[in-house]
């Protein structure tokens, strides 16, 4: 897959210009990952990546940090229900350290059943690994 970090890259989720990366991605079978939700910028909104599945709904992508990372409210009203409506845990490395991240993680109580869909399942059925 791709990750994009609009925030850092400096470009709007939904800029026109990146439709036809998109497709091409989609095209190859790459989904692509975005860091979204970052209150300090609106390249990364919920809402901008919403534009995007609206014009491209079968295009496979991943929203970092469930969606929202500090819109969490955003991205619950603009990303529920969508193609995007998975969970899958993860790092964000090299900014946070891994180990440390999957003990916050066990710390949140989920079952076993939904700490194995997070930590393994939807990533194996996003990447066809089953």
């Amino acid at each position: 897959g791709i990750k994009l970090h609009p925030d850092f890259q400096e470009f709007m989720i939904d800029d026109p210009k990146m439709l036809d990366v998109y497709k091409e991605a989609h095209r190859r079978g790459l989904p692509i990952l975005f860091h979204t939700g970052d209150s300090r910028t609106e390249f990364s909104s919920p809402h901008r990546l919403m534009n995007v599945i609206d014009k491209l709904p079968d295009f496979t992508c991943i929203a970092a940090h469930l969606g929202g990372y500090s819109e969490w409210e955003d991205a619950r009203r603009e990303l529920s229900g969508t193609n995007v409506d998975h969970t899958m845990f993860g790092t964000d490395f090299p900014m946070w350290d891994p180990k440390e991240e999957l003990e916050r993680f066990f710390a949140l109580g989920f079952s076993q059943e939904e700490n194995q869909a997070m930590l393994y399942d939807n990533f194996a059925r996003l990447f066809q690994l089953d």
